[in-house]
Formats: C-alpha cells, structure tokens, sequence
C-alpha cells in the first residue's frame, strides 16, 4: 500500500523531482539498498519538517507512514516495482485508494474500526447536498450581483463606471476568498474520499468563477 502511494505521489509531484522512480532506478539491482532508503524516506515522510537527502518531504498525515517498516524486497520484487515505476499513476483516480486502504486493513480490525469502502456515487449523496448545495447558492448570489452590476456599467458615466468596476471586482474576489476558507470535517477520518470528492466539486466552483471572473476582465 506505501509503495503504491508512493508511485502516486511521485507522479503528481507530492514526492519531488521523481525521487521514488530515481531510488527505484538507482537501486533496481540492489534490494537491500532500496529498502533501506525506504525506511528512511517512510520516516521524512511521516514527520513535518523532514528532509531526504537534498529533498524537503511533505508530511504525509493519515496513519500510513506511522512507522517506518518496509518489507525486504527480492530481486524479482524490484523487477515488478520498476515495471510499475514506469505507468503514470497521475491517471489513477485517488478514490481507489479508498479500497485498497480498505482490504490492506485485517479483516476483523476493518470490522471493529468500521473502515469500510464507500463509493463516488455514495459519497456525492452526502457531499453535494450538505457541502456543495449552500456554496451553489452563494456563488449564485455573487454571479448574480456581478452581472447586476456589469449591466448598470453599461450606460454609466467614466466615475460612475470605475466605482462599478472596483465594486465588481471586490465581491468576485471576496468569493474566491470566502471558498478558499472553507473547511470541510470529515468524521470517518478513512481514507479521504470524503475529503478528496468534496475538494474536487469545490475546486469545480473555484474553476468557474474563475472563468466568470476573467470574461469580466478580472483574470487571476
């Protein structure tokens, strides 16, 4: 499961410079060598603050780098890993992650913790209505007043116009600070797919009033 993520964090940057697939590589032949550094890079990676060689680590919180205990890989291991290595995990919907988190788990712990894979489809029924829904009404709020205020614009005089503009301006900014502020609970506190899918929509009302905001001459 570590190697896995480590494959995905690699690919979308949050390990940098491709420095998993460079250890990978570095020590395909030398798997001793590889779990070694492992070790060490399970270590930074659970703790704020750490470096890895010339490398600052992201703190990875959640649970899975609590230690640091890697398996002693063979070299028939390695082979596999570097085949791996060579896929783009960036492609890999984050949310599958939730079911291997899940079956990584031993069965009768899964029970008692109730870490249980829930779905897309499961998840949105929760996350748009309570989540989603009251930010839709918002920001329909703030598009309506903008285009309000573009409309007045129209026939207005040059001061008149400035004050509209600064006016527009302020409350399309104010939104996209107000989003940014939001913080989401999520009580499971599983695997993240209720985090992952409610940034995604939430990310999808940032991209769209970012587009509003540019075809009214405000781009950021």
């Amino acid at each position: 499961m570590r190697l896995l993520f480590c494959l995905f964090a690699d690919s979308i940057g949050l390990l940098p410079d491709h420095l998993f697939r460079q250890m990978i590589e570095m020590d395909r032949s030398k798997p001793a060598n590889f779990t070694r550094k492992l070790r060490q890079l399970f270590a930074a990676m659970s703790t704020s603050g750490s470096t890895f060689g010339m490398h600052d680590i992201h703190y990875f919180n959640g649970g899975l780098f609590a230690d640091d205990e890697a398996f002693e890989l063979t070299s028939a291991d390695m082979t596999v890993l570097h085949s791996a290595a060579a896929l783009d995990w960036a492609q890999v919907e984050p949310a599958i992650f939730g079911t291997l988190f899940e079956r990584s788990l031993d069965p009768g712990k899964r029970s008692q913790l109730g870490a249980h894979y829930t779905s897309r489809e499961d998840i949105l029924l929760i996350v748009e209505p309570v989540v989603i829904a009251p930010l839709q009404r918002r920001w329909a709020e703030v598009k309506a007043a903008a285009t309000a205020m573009a409309e007045a614009a129209k026939g207005a005089k040059k001061s008149e116009y400035g004050k509209l503009r600064d006016a527009r301006q302020g409350i399309l900014f104010a939104w996209i600070e107000e989003l940014s502020a939001v913080r989401v609970l999520d009580p499971a506190c599983g695997s993240g797919n209720f985090l992952y899918l409610a940034l995604r929509r939430m990310l999808d009302l940032w991209h769209e009033a970012r587009v509003f905001a540019a075809a009214h001459g405000f781009p950021w």
